[in-house]
């Protein structure tokens, strides 16, 4: 039993700064959005040694911040795009018109399918961002890609941040704590690259 004490510490302080990255590039995504500076670079500290430092009636950090990652890495990639631009358009169309009635579930399914094809109609769906709900397309489909595909979409990623406001609006509602600290890390330097910019 108390061999597995230290793996299980080190599973928590490696859930915890997981949970801290993907607080970082979330709070940089939103400073970007929303045209602010921005937030100073903070230094993770585990929870055992930021016990200490916490003032009476602070609120800790909570157990549902200290997530593993249930998707798991390695993901399978993706298989290559196979719709036309007819399609995309098509299928970008049909989530506008129907966006108040669940019809992105036909967005969700084709990131199973077709995770290229998918990334192909966010983008086209975020040329049109006064006519959609950038929250729901961010915390529903956006997420759900990065959630499963993170890692085989990195470049995409960084190169929508880098130029595509629109990505960035929609990125800065998705919830991160399920990817890996090295892309968070990463995603982090090229928000920070942006803002560095203004």
């Amino acid at each position: 039993m108390h061999d597995v004490l230290p793996a299980v510490a080190n599973l928590l302080v490696a859930s915890e700064r997981r949970a801290f990255r993907a607080g970082e590039v979330m709070t940089l995504l939103a400073a970007i959005a929303d045209d602010r500076p921005a937030p100073p670079v903070l230094t993770f500290v585990p929870r055992s040694e930021a016990a200490s430092r916490i003032e009476p009636g602070a609120h800790p950090l909570t157990e549902s911040l200290l997530l593993p990652n249930y998707y798991g890495f390695g993901c399978p990639v993706p298989p290559p795009a196979s719709k036309n631009d007819a399609e995309i358009i098509e299928i970008a169309d049909r989530y506008v018109r129907h966006e108040d009635e669940d019809y992105w579930e036909e967005l969700d399914q084709l990131i199973h399918e077709s995770a290229r094809d998918a990334w192909r109609v966010i983008l086209a769906l975020l040329q049109r961002e006064n006519e959609i709900n950038m929250g729901y397309l961010g915390a529903g489909p956006v997420e759900t890609l990065v959630t499963y595909y993170g890692e085989v979409f990195a470049d995409d990623l960084h190169d929508a941040i880098e130029h595509n406001p629109a990505f960035v609006r929609a990125f800065a509602g998705s919830y991160l704590y399920t990817l890996s600290e090295s892309l968070l890390m990463d995603l982090a330097a090229t928000c920070r690259r942006v803002l560095s910019r203004r």
